[in-house]
């Protein structure tokens, strides 16, 4: 475990180290996961970062920094609240992740679902996004992030596409027939025609041309008897913008080989509100642009773009300010994703954000952010768009030969200033219908209807603020079953609902414990009761009493499972009284749950009215260690061990 971070991500003495926070992180395993290791410690900050022991989890940087893009975030969200019929969809999983960051408020959260779905989708192995965490040094994280955002922008334009029913979510832009515009295209769309001159004809042809991310194109060296073309990071982006470029090639009008000059003419109204950059360095030459110099930085927080001068005359400014006295376009820089790599460590990605004015802390000293996965710091608006000489870089493998390997942007997002209050959300859905949870839905295939023992709700039982939910906390076999033999020749087999178990029944046992927990609380008896079960688990060797006979029943034919039986090993739980006091109190609702509920076994001493036992599970084959259960942290994977 790496030791807390300087205040200074630049307080560093030698300057080719990598600051500590920004290093690659890594989550400590003990035998019970990642359930013990402290996240809070790396993270002081009321937004959530993201967990790193999950395939795809590369993707982290992306996610947040797509997180603080607004209307991004209200595109995502919305799409949640309907009823989309793809099994796998990234606008659905990307609209659940950021409703848990919104939520979490610094608790660190999981894109489980979110990153096993990339894994699903056709075109992911076409892409080459599909990390399948071999590890490798030479993996190209940077160049890797940029075609996952590539891929992700052009799936969740078409999984978001409601056409011809799209709602007009930027007014403020012209389109033709808005309805069939994916909301996507809305926000991020460079939406123009190329224009294609010949040099010996001089006949001009356009064809359409739209693009949704920018790739960053720099400048070639010029002649030593030409001017050297405009390097300031305006004019090249205003460059990438217009892709002024030539090529030999036949000309369809007069038949010769000729050169083709070809540019993409941008009206300032043709601008998106938020303009998306690939911004990955392709050579050593590239690499120098991005260092900071003694008197000047490549980036500053505003850039100014005039699309009316020549690709050989400077396109605008970078500024601390917006000056709207120029004849310019304004964007603000958002987020970052940047690429980390030392000589001695993989390729690593980052994010750098400026907070978003409606997610600021008030009294807050930082208004940017660095999202390093699970670690989250604060920092200053200098130290964010810096990019000192000898420690940040993103380019290939093959030129990892030069000095002192460094880190640039690989992914940038602006939001174009002035049009924030310009959106229209209104033809956005925002509240779920409901009504899924009052109908019969299984995903069985073979459904017994005969066999059904549940009800339906009605609307008037569904759930509301303050309501008691209990939910069924799997234990998921993740090692071979234990078998003991006994003297006279008989077995005991702990096999914890292997092939079949009662969601509803253990719903309601969970919420039995948790309302016993609040009985207990209230009589200022529960440390003691939590005493008295490890004291008993102890003295009996933390099997369960039917364990310690010749020939005891199977657990799952006996009324019940004991607690004792979660505890199958000869030492004592590591967990103190008070974490699990905080594991009860996390539920925190209070109004009561009126539905009756199945009761537990005697042995708990909860029972209250006859017992009805589970079904006898069918034993199949053992499962493997891989086969365990990927949810989200609510799910307990296997019974307690010891250290």
């Amino acid at each position: 475990m790496w030791s807390p971070p300087p205040e200074s991500p630049l307080d560093v003495t030698n300057s080719a180290l990598v600051p500590r926070q920004y290093r690659r992180v890594e989550i400590e395993y003990s035998k019970f996961g990642v359930e013990d290791f402290d996240f809070a410690f790396y993270n002081r900050t009321a937004f959530s970062g993201l967990e790193t022991h999950i395939l795809n989890s590369y993707t982290n940087a992306l996610i947040q920094a797509m997180h603080y893009v607004m209307p991004l975030r209200r595109i995502a969200k919305s799409h949640i609240t309907m009823a989309c019929s793809r099994e796998y969809c990234l606008l659905c999983e990307l609209g659940f992740v950021m409703r848990m960051l919104e939520d979490a408020k610094g608790i660190n959260c999981q894109a489980t679902n979110f990153c096993r779905a990339i894994s699903n989708i056709s075109t992911a192995a076409t892409y080459g996004v599909v990390d399948y965490g071999q590890d490798h040094q030479e993996t190209d994280y940077g160049a890797k992030i940029q075609m996952f955002n590539r891929f992700i922008i052009e799936n969740i334009k078409s999984e978001g596409n409601m056409a011809p029913n799209n709602p007009s979510m930027t007014p403020f832009r012209e389109f033709p027939a808005i309805g069939t515009i994916p909301l996507i295209s809305q926000l991020l769309s460079v939406d123009s025609h190329s224009v294609t001159v010949c040099s010996n004809c001089k006949t001009s042809r356009e064809k359409p041309d739209t693009s949704h991310i920018i790739d960053i194109i720099y400048p070639r060296k010029a002649p030593s008897n030409e001017a050297q073309p405009p390097s300031d990071f305006a004019s090249i982006l205003r460059n990438s913008l217009l892709r002024d470029y030539s090529l030999k090639a036949a000309c369809p009008s007069c038949k010769q080989i000729a050169v083709q000059q070809t540019r993409r003419p941008l009206k300032l109204t043709e601008l998106p509100p938020v303009l998306l950059l690939n911004a990955s360095v392709h050579n050593a030459d590239a690499l120098k642009y991005w260092q900071d110099t003694r008197t000047s930085r490549f980036l500053k927080p505003f850039v100014g773009l005039d699309l009316s001068s020549e690709p050989n005359r400077p396109g605008g400014i970078t500024s601390q300010s917006v000056d709207l006295s120029l004849p310019y376009v304004w964007y603000e820089i958002r987020s970052l994703v940047i690429d980390v790599r030392s000589e001695e460590q993989q390729s690593h990605l980052v994010s750098l954000v400026k907070m978003p004015e409606s997610e600021r802390q008030p009294g807050a000293n930082h208004t940017w952010y660095l999202f390093n996965d699970f670690t989250v710091h604060g920092l200053s608006e200098e130290e964010a768009l810096s990019f000192p000489g000898q420690w940040k870089v993103n380019i290939p493998v093959p030129l990892q030969k030069i000095a002192h390997i460094q880190q640039v942007p690989a992914v940038i997002y602006l939001e174009r200033f002035g049009v924030q209050d310009g959106f229209d959300y209104s033809g956005l859905p925002t509240k779920i219908d409901a009504s899924i949870l009052c109908q019969d839905i299984s995903l069985s295939m073979a459904r017994d209807n005969s066999q059904k023992v549940h009800e339906i709700l009605t609307p008037d039982e569904l759930p509301r603020p303050g309501t008691e939910v209990a939910i069924d906390a799997e234990f998921v076999q993740m090692q071979l079953e234990e078998t003991e033999i006994f003297a006279d020749g008989t077995r005991h087999i702990q096999d914890i609902q292997l092939d079949t178990h009662d969601s509803i029944e253990d719903s309601r046992s969970a919420l039995l414990l948790y309302k016993e927990f609040q009985r207990l609380e209230g009589e200022q008896t529960f440390d003691a009761k939590l005493e008295e079960i490890y004291r008993a688990g102890r003295e009996n060797n933390w099997k369960p009493p039917s364990a310690l006979k010749a020939s005891p029943p199977p657990v799952h034919a006996s009324p019940g499972v004991p607690f004792t039986t979660l505890f199958p090993r000869s030492l004592s739980p590591p967990f103190s009284v008070e974490t699990l006091q905080n594991q009860f109190r996390a539920f925190g609702l209070d109004p009561t749950f009126q539905t009756p509920f199945l009761h537990m076994s005697p042995d708990l001493g909860l029972a209250t009215a006859p017992y009805t036992p589970p079904r006898t599970p069918m034993h199949s084959s053992q499962i493997s260690q891989n086969q365990h259960h990927h949810g989200n942290r609510k799910n307990y994977h296997q019974p307690w061990s010891p250290r």
